[in-house]
């Protein structure tokens, strides 16, 4: 597979991400549920995720967890920054963060589909 066709293959992928967490859950996530959930999985604390915390092991799971309270719910990334005790720039910042990351990192693709697995049971 040629560079050009890799990066056309992650845009797809993430595309198809998108769209698929838009109809499975159509809104009616919960923020409470995701960061719960995100927090499960990547062995931190509700507090930590909600914390001024920035070592990594706290701030990727933050991330991810603004990233699936937009892609999961109807909420707009400044409510989702005030939710997470951020200014509006944060909650933008994150979310696009993780979007980035989707494109190149499998690793992170898989966690997050693992972690949407669980908020779906």
């Amino acid at each position: 597979m040629t560079y050009v066709e890799s990066q056309i293959m992650s845009k797809l992928m993430l595309d198809a991400h998108k769209i698929f967490a838009k109809e499975a859950f159509d809104g009616r996530m919960s923020m409470g549920k995701i960061i719960r959930t995100v927090a499960d999985f990547y062995h931190v604390t509700e507090i930590d995720i909600l914390s001024d915390c920035k070592s990594l092991d706290i701030v990727k799971p933050r991330h991810v967890a603004m990233y699936l309270s937009r892609t999961m719910t109807t909420n707009s990334l400044s409510q989702i920054g005030r939710r997470f005790n951020r200014d509006d720039t944060s909650g933008h910042y994150g979310f696009r963060k993780i979007e980035a990351s989707l494109r190149t990192d499998e690793k992170l693709r898989y966690e997050i589909d693992v972690i949407r697995g669980a908020l779906q049971q």
